[in-house]
């Protein structure tokens, strides 16, 4: 009973003494000395006005500051403030004479940052402060001194580091940059790592809303980002002028060797009215001057080369239920795509489409394709350009070609107006690019013509192409070529074959009959004429008949 009672005492003393403590700690760092050391110091620094509404100290808990506000140059508008600010640590460890902060908590933080009108920023000035401050900075030795007396070693092992609703925002004046507002909550959990430096263990970035208004194109995003010691995770919502857009995925060794997953999804898309809100590009400014190289090619100036960055990978895909383009419908749209080691390929692309302004139709495409992707290079387009492959069949059925320079251009050849819009049952065209041009090899097949096109098409529209088309028994009878009619080869069915050759450009092509196939045809077709069929004879009712139209001539 008497070792209890000597505890209870030793207890009761101990609590006595904290209590005393902390009651000398509040006496001693009031709201009102603690605001008059440190505001001026702020003030100082910054050049800018300060306002603390409080600031409690409690021995047990830690500090609590409220309503802190850092104003605009003209001292009435806030650049940063904050409802409040806590800061909790560990008493065990202040009694060992360590300062370990075991909590940090922000409670709605608000920024504001302004670019001027002459590119200047609304905290230039404090930057121009700082630099100033840095030149009066004390001599090298009494730093070391300085170094030599530090107070106790400081850690942080915080469970949660928590920003609420934190409120950001940026305005451009100048109108070069979007105008952004961003809305979010962040937590965040503190673990020591090398030399006890606190490393980011775990972490969540909740955006309710970024906004973003470029010229005009205004975007709204929403969801979530978790980040882990290595890796990233995000769920993100984004809305362009209505148009509703699901980014998903990961970010797995972001400090090292990033590996990104990034998958898209919309159920539907105006494309006509994305590719509208895209802005115009704005006149090429001239070339900075090159800066000039030691022999061992090196920056004049001294400065180190730039890190070697880092080596991305990335896959995942696109996925788009239902979405326009003009007149054109596109369905089930569907694309895989990697990239590593600055190859980029998509395998496979798929969708079904229907409509249309040009060629009216329905049908579905398939392909896949490859390029060139490095972001050191000074010219990205003509890059991919270059460096594209890849291959795609494109399949459509009951349609009308309506607009063709092309088509116009045979239908003026031949003299058939029915071949300026022609109607087709099936067309079927598979296609092959590389080199800076697509090799096509298709089948048209309509009611009035057929035609089988092969030849390529360069990037630069030159088209060198080759078709074999068959025009209907009541079409061939009214074609004219050169002011004439002609008799090409017809088939048992009646279908008359005209060779024609396709060159110019896809704007302008020049369209002219085959003169190789032609003679060709003429031949054979006079072969037919004279001879008849390679055999000689056909069987009708059982009897051997003549086709050689000579026999009878000579009454043989």
């Amino acid at each position: 009973m008497k070792k209890l009672k000597l505890l209870g005492i030793i207890a009761a003393v101990i609590v006595l003494i904290l209590s005393g403590l902390s009651v000398a700690v509040k006496s001693y760092l009031k709201s009102d000395k603690l605001k008059a050391l440190i505001i001026p110091k702020i003030e100082e620094t910054t050049g800018r006005k300060v306002n603390i509404g409080e600031i409690n100290v409690s021995l047990f808990k830690g500090i609590v500051i409220k309503d802190m506000n850092l104003k605009e140059q003209d001292g009435k508008t806030d650049f940063v403030a904050a409802k409040a600010f806590v800061l909790d640590y560990s008493l065990a460890a202040l009694l060992k004479k360590q300062i370990m902060i075991t909590k940090i908590e922000l409670d709605s933080p608000s920024i504001k940052v302004v670019k001027n009108i002459d590119g200047s920023y609304n905290f230039s000035d404090i930057v121009d402060k700082t630099k100033a401050a840095k030149k009066e900075e004390k001599p090298a030795k009494e730093k070391k001194e300085e170094k030599k007396s530090e107070g106790m070693p400081l850690s942080i092992i915080a469970d949660t580091v928590s920003i609420k609703n934190a409120l950001a925002e940026f305005v451009d004046k100048t109108k070069s940059l979007p105008d952004i507002k961003a809305n979010a909550d962040i937590t965040a959990s503190l673990a020591p790592g090398v030399g006890g430096k606190p490393e980011l263990a775990k972490g969540l970035v909740d955006i309710k809303s970024l906004h973003l208004d470029n010229k005009g194109i205004k975007t709204q995003t929403s969801g979530k980002i978790e980040i882990k010691k290595t890796d990233i995770s995000f769920n993100l919502n984004t809305s362009v002028d209505n148009q509703k857009v699901n980014a998903s995925g990961s970010v797995s060794n972001f400090q090292t060797a990033p590996n990104v997953i990034l998958n898209l999804y919309s159920k539907e898309l105006d494309l006509e009215k994305l590719m509208a809100l895209t802005p115009a590009k704005s006149e090429k400014t001239a070339a900075a001057p090159k800066k000039a190289e030691t022999k061992k090619g090196a920056p004049a100036d001294g400065k180190k080369p730039d890190a070697k960055p880092m080596k991305i990978t990335a896959n995942g895909e696109l996925k788009v239920d239902s979405a326009k383009y003009q007149a054109y419908n596109f369905k089930d749209f569907y694309l895989k795509y990697k990239y590593a080691n600055k190859s980029f390929v998509i395998e496979p692309v798929k969708m079904k489409f229907a409509g249309g302004d040009a060629v009216q139709a329905a049908g579905d495409i398939n392909g896949d394709f490859k390029f060139m992707l490095d972001p050191d290079s000074k010219d990205m387009a003509g890059l991919i350009k270059k460096t594209l492959t890849g291959k795609t069949n494109i399949n459509l059925t009951k349609g009308q070609i309506k607009k063709s320079s092309i088509a116009e251009t045979i239908a003026t050849v031949t003299g058939l107006q029915e071949l300026r819009n022609p109607n087709f049952d099936e067309t079927k065209i598979n296609a092959v690019i590389k080199d800076e041009k697509t090799a096509i090899d298709g089948l048209i097949r309509g009611p009035l013509m057929k035609a089988s096109p092969t030849g390529t098409v360069t990037f630069d529209k030159a088209l060198d192409m080759k078709t074999d088309l068959k025009l209907a028994p009541e079409l061939a009878s009214k074609m004219r070529i050169g002011g004439g009619s002609l008799g090409f080869l017809k088939d048992a069915e009646g279908w008359t074959s005209v060779p024609i050759t396709i060159k110019g450009t896809t704007d302008k092509p020049d369209v002219k009959p085959d003169t190789a196939a032609l003679g060709k045809g003429a031949l054979k077709g006079l072969k037919q004429k004279l001879f008849g069929s390679d055999s000689g004879q056909t069987q009708q009712s059982g009897e051997t008949k003549s086709t050689n139209p000579l026999k009878g001539l000579f009454g043989k």
